[in-house]
């Protein structure tokens, strides 16, 4: 995409990693700030399924 990937990986964020691979350009400050809120909101689990998992016992095989 034009950038130098040795540049990239020490200057750079997680998110504007992330918002390069899926827009193909680095974010702008508004930009990444917006994106951060995105991935932020989307970071949760559903409260019914978060229940469900609060319910097993902590002694349960993880597979």
């Amino acid at each position: 995409r034009g950038y130098d990937i040795l540049d990239v990986a020490t200057t750079c964020e997680f998110e504007e990693i992330a918002h390069l691979l899926v827009h193909g350009k680095l974010p702008t400050r508004a930009e990444l700030a917006a994106y951060k809120h995105k991935l932020r909101s989307l970071r949760g689990i559903p409260a019914a399924l978060k229940a469900a998992l609060e319910q097993l016992p902590a002694s349960t095989h993880p597979m």
